[in-house]
């Protein structure tokens, strides 16, 4: 369930795009490089696997009129709650997102994983320091599941393929090998599906950390080697495991007590405006991490999207909790290499394969268009181009880019 809507109180002072912005927005005419459909692109033949998983950093947003992140944060809690239960529907929230970042940090959402990476860092050298310039992809794990609903779509002149919905996401090459994927948005906001209950039963089903309460989703930076592409992506996750409740240690409201522990270089990083950083919480174990879902009574899980969600954050815990009208009475959990999910694993390795196909292209493209270039990527009735923007606007500070140059 994570990365989908979220309710949220509206802070005072927080600029955020409510209205709908046209996907062409900001972009000159015309194709620079027309990708076209899934099945013009060659073939991928390699393995599709995961290795070398690496926690890099972790944060909660708080509600605040200055966007304000505590790091390491902590996810809520699952907890074994007696069956069944009855939720209201999602319909009941006032106001609802589709992206915490764009809301609170419109200029640069991908900001706060770079900041959370240096307070990581500070704290735990040994287990946290990463190389930035030997990154290949730096993504949120919404633009590789956007990339997956256009592998979906395969021409085949058959009236009942639909294209997938409209995305785009930006784009710019930082350091010499290292492109940045950005999401984008036509608004920060949506209106919640008719009948879902998915929200509520995540809020019932799980409880905030201690010194949580109140906090506003909780994010994962991971780094990996997906088949020889260095990855670090930024995902939102639902809840950990009871047994890895965090402990609550919030230092003074100001940097002080990080600043003391940071170096010369990330001392500089951390006296910006950009973003407020409060200490608090522990890093959780990857393998304690549980993406939840929920499904009306005689239907299912659409496994086709749910194995690549897991597969692309490591997520190794699957709870799917069904319903009847907002009755949960039923929780089945799946884990990563138990027989139910190795049979998913085979039916979606063609598409995986083909997602690591496109992003080594998008790189090759990005790359050989040199430092100067700003291109999005973007989908329209199934069709992938390779779009210029107009301005040359950096996505990230130069304190952050810097990091990128060997």
């Amino acid at each position: 369930m994570a990365g989908r809507i979220h309710a949220v109180p509206i802070s005072p002072g927080v600029t955020a795009p409510f209205a709908p912005r046209h996907i062409l927005e900001g972009l000159r005419e015309g194709s620079l490089f027309p990708l076209g459909k899934p099945c013009d692109l060659p073939k991928y033949d390699g393995e599709v696997t995961i290795r070398d998983v690496v926690y890099v950093a972790s944060y909660n947003w708080v509600d605040a009129a200055h966007p304000t992140i505590v790091v390491p944060g902590s996810p809520r809690l699952w907890v074994e709650r007696p069956l069944p239960f009855l939720v209201q529907p999602d319909y009941y929230s006032s106001q609802i997102h589709v992206d915490q970042h764009a809301y609170r940090m419109p200029q640069n959402p991908m900001l706060p994983m770079f900041r959370a990476a240096d307070i990581m860092m500070a704290l735990e050298p040994g287990n946290s320091t990463i190389d930035w310039s030997s990154v290949d992809i730096v993504t949120d794990r919404n633009s590789l599941r956007k990339l997956l609903r256009w592998i979906d779509f395969v021409e085949t002149g058959a009236y009942w393929k639909r294209p997938p919905w409209d995305f785009r996401i930006d784009t710019q090459l930082v350091g010499q090998k290292t492109i940045i994927l950005q999401r984008w948005q036509e608004s920060a906001f949506q209106t919640v599906d008719w009948g879902s209950y998915g929200e509520t039963y995540e809020t019932a089903a799980t409880r905030s950390a201690e010194g949580f309460k109140g906090s506003l989703g909780h994010h994962r930076i991971i780094k990996y080697d997906f088949d020889g592409l260095i990855m670090v992506v930024r995902y939102e996750c639902d809840a950990a495991k009871e047994d890895s409740q965090s402990a609550w240690n919030m230092d003074d409201d100001d940097l002080s007590g990080i600043l003391s522990a940071l170096s010369v270089s990330a001392r500089t990083l951390m006296k910006s405006e950009d973003i407020k950083v409060l200490r608090g919480g522990e890093v959780i174990a990857q393998d304690a991490i549980v993406e939840l879902k929920t499904h009306k009574e005689g239907g299912r899980i659409n496994w086709k999207k749910t194995y690549p969600q897991l597969f692309l954050s490591q997520t190794s815990h699957c709870h799917v909790a069904t319903h009847s009208d907002g009755l949960f009475h039923n929780v089945t959990k799946h884990e990563s290499g138990d027989a139910c999910m190795t049979t998913y694993a085979g039916t979606n390795e063609a598409r995986l394969r083909q997602l690591r196909r496109v992003l080594e292209h998008t790189r090759e493209i990005v790359v050989e268009e040199d430092v100067a270039a700003r291109l999005s990527l973007v989908c329209q009735n199934g069709w992938l181009d390779v779009r210029q923007r107009i301005k040359e606007d950096d996505l990230l500070p130069k304190d952050v880019l810097a990091r990128f140059v060997v």
